[in-house]
């Protein structure tokens, strides 16, 4: 391997200095300044933060992680070895190194080396990326309107939070040319989910029958089919990172990993996948659309107790049951809410595969067609709102209120008056 040499310069400046002393031992004189200390040699130890066993990343559609690097020499990082590293992006401050990758939209695998060198010490460090195996084709461009109208008998309000869902561009999707009004423009914490929002008080609220939120925007609807044949090998779930945090725990009464009658069946499942994820993702997939019934439409989301007990639900239910099923085993999942050109809302789900990013999967449709394949094929042009639940939507006053399907629209009042919403959207080809 070859690579460029770092060179380290340093300036040492010799003190000579000297003491006057008698020859009968008196004392030195005062009057010689006191000499500078000798300033200590720099350590050249130079210390990476662990990532793996082999120093390895990988990253699946483009990523970015920041490292530490501790060195009381001067260092720098190099890309070597690589015929084309214009994919991966380096920047440092004195004690951390971040790397960036672009989306592989290659059918192959490539990497890059990295040396971290202190021009006395070197770190290898080895930048993997997956191919991309998600294939998509364009479906259809549509420019969405969407208005939300208030309606009240009398001005008598003291506070109304209304929230719209703003979707943004994904594996589905590409969203464009975005404008919004009567509202803020605002993203959930730890979370990718926009939401427009309004709040109003009794000398800010329109008239009724006005709209109080709006937004409009265009977009580019994708198929996706997923190429399970060029996956070669995939890394573990990194534990530490967002996604393992945030998509693999319980949540609310929804989500429930530890559903004690539910592990005999993950027992069996993974077992019979051999702990392979994606076979384990594909069996759970079938268990739902051949165990669960199509139940309770439009009743929104139940708590995994009720969907088991009654032995079935509606479509975000059941995506409900896979979520949970693949939790279980550590492997994140989520919910994908969406809105259909006809106005009426479907929900479907998705895991992540480790170096290759979210993987669409619908049990409500392979329930409802049994012959078809919808494990990682998704040929429809909803929209997609958002790709979790229970998002915390802010108050004025900094506090979460929770948002547990963010769909078509959510609102909190405190008033005096009878009130009602209503929802305009209007979907029509660009």
């Amino acid at each position: 391997m070859t690579m460029k040499r770092f060179l380290v310069l340093f300036t040492c400046v010799a003190i000579l200095f000297s003491a006057s002393c008698s020859d009968d031992n008196s004392e030195v004189n005062n009057n010689n300044p006191t000499p500078p200390d000798t300033p200590p040699t720099p350590n050249e130890n130079l210390t990476v933060q662990a990532l793996k066993d082999d120093n390895s990343l990988i990253y699946a559609s483009g990523g970015s992680t920041t490292i530490s690097v501790t060195s009381e020499l001067e260092w720098a990082a190099e890309v070597v070895d690589s015929e084309d590293s214009e994919w991966l992006h380096i920047t440092h401050t004195d004690n951390s190194l971040t790397l960036s990758t672009d989306k592989n939209t290659q059918s192959s695998d490539r990497e890059a080396h990295i040396i971290i060198s202190n021009g006395a010490k070197n770190h290898e460090l080895t930048i993997k990326q997956r191919q991309n195996i998600i294939r998509r084709n364009e479906i259809s461009e549509r420019k969405v309107f969407t208005q939300l109208d208030l309606y009240y008998n009398q001005n008598q309000f003291h506070r109304f939070i209304g929230v719209l869902p703003a979707p943004s561009s994904n594996i589905y999707q590409d969203i464009e040319e975005l404008n919004t009004e009567g509202g803020t423009l605002l993203t959930a914490p730890d979370n990718e989910t926009r939401y427009l929002r309004c709040i109003l008080d009794n000398s800010s609220v329109p008239a009724s029958g006005q709209p109080v939120l709006r937004e409009e925007f265009n977009i580019t609807n994708y198929s996706v089919d997923v190429d399970f044949d060029a996956i070669t090998s995939y890394p573990d779930i990194d534990t530490e990172s967002d996604v393992y945090k945030n998509y693999t725990g319980a949540k609310s009464n929804i989500i429930d990993p530890d559903f004690e009658p539910m592990q005999a069946v993950t027992a069996q499942l993974w077992q019979e996948a051999d702990g392979d994820i994606v076979d384990y993702a594909m069996l759970c997939y079938l268990y739902v659309a051949e165990n669960m019934q199509y139940l309770n439409p439009n009743t929104g989301l139940h708590p995994l107790a009720k969907i088991w007990e009654e032995g079935g639900g509606d479509c975000g239910n059941q995506a409900t049951v896979f979520i949970s099923m693949l939790r279980n085993k550590g492997i994140p999942a989520r919910h994908v809410v969406m809105v259909r050109p006809d106005d009426t809302a479907h929900v479907r789900a998705e895991f992540f595969l480790a170096g290759y990013g979210w993987i669409p999967v619908d049990p409500n449709a392979k329930n409802m067609i049994p012959e078809g394949d919808f494990f990682g094929k998704i040929y429809s042009d909803e929209i997609v709102m958002n790709r979790d639940i229970d998002i915390p939507i802010k108050d004025p006053e900094g506090n979460n209120l929770v948002a547990g399907l963010l769909q078509v629209y959510v609102f909190w009042y405190w008033i005096y008056a009878d009130m009602s919403l209503e929802l305009v959207r209007t979907i029509g080809l660009m």
